[in-house]
Formats: C-alpha cells, sequence, structure tokens
C-alpha cells in the first residue's frame, strides 16, 4: 500500500487508516474515486438517519462543510420547525405528545413537564 496515497486521503477526509485502506483498495490506489465513494455513503447515511430526500442530504452535507453531525442535525432542527408551524387543534394532543418523548429522551427535566402536561 502506497503510504503518501493514505496520508494524502486521510488528509483530505476525516476516515480511520483501516477505512482509508480499504477504500483505496476497493477504488484501485484513486484518491478522488475514494473521496466520492466516502462523500456518497455520508449521503446516504444522513438520508436514511433523517429521512429527507438524498437530493436534500447533498445540499445541507456541502452546507455545513460535509459535516455528517451538523448536517443531520441541521435537518432533524428544520423537521422540528416545521412540524411546530403545521401545529393546529387536530393535531396539537398528537404533537404535544411527541414533544414530551422528545424531551424525556433528551433532557432530565422531562418527568416535570408530564405532571404539568396531566394537570
Amino acid at each position: 500500500m502506497d503510504k503518501e496515497k493514505l496520508k494524502s486521503l486521510r488528509i483530505k477526509i476525516p476516515i480511520s487508516l483501516k477505512e482509508a485502506i480499504d477504500l483505496l483498495k476497493k477504488n484501485n490506489g484513486d484518491i478522488e474515486a475514494c473521496e466520492k465513494e466516502f462523500h456518497e455513503n455520508e449521503i446516504e447515511t444522513i438520508s436514511r438517519e433523517t429521512g429527507c430526500e438524498v437530493e436534500k442530504a447533498r445540499k445541507i452535507y456541502a452546507k455545513f462543510n460535509f459535516n455528517t453531525e451538523k448536517a443531520i442535525d441541521a435537518i432533524n432542527q428544520e423537521q422540528r420547525i416545521l412540524s411546530i408551524e403545521n401545529l393546529n387543534t387536530e393535531n396539537e394532543d398528537r404533537f404535544l405528545q411527541e414533544l414530551i418523548e422528545w424531551i424525556n429522551v433528551n433532557l432530565t427535566f422531562a418527568p416535570i413537564l408530564h405532571v404539568y402536561r396531566n394537570l
């Protein structure tokens, strides 16, 4: 394995040594092909984890400088905002229950909100 290609690839994309070796083997040492495959895999991950279209995942991924975690967070945040904007009296109870469940998972003071909601 060409150590310079390994080093170059790992500078361009944040991957482990094993991942770099695997990508280079799979792409016959072509660094550009390795980068492309890496980014396509990240875009598919974003799309799968957020449930958004691949093209939207691609745009957000690029917008956040190819940072997968930031892209996922941004899409999820956008989806939460859209859920709030679409709130109406017909789905208010379902929305509030989903909000309480989200808070239960993500924040420690959630039982207080649950008690308050049941009053």
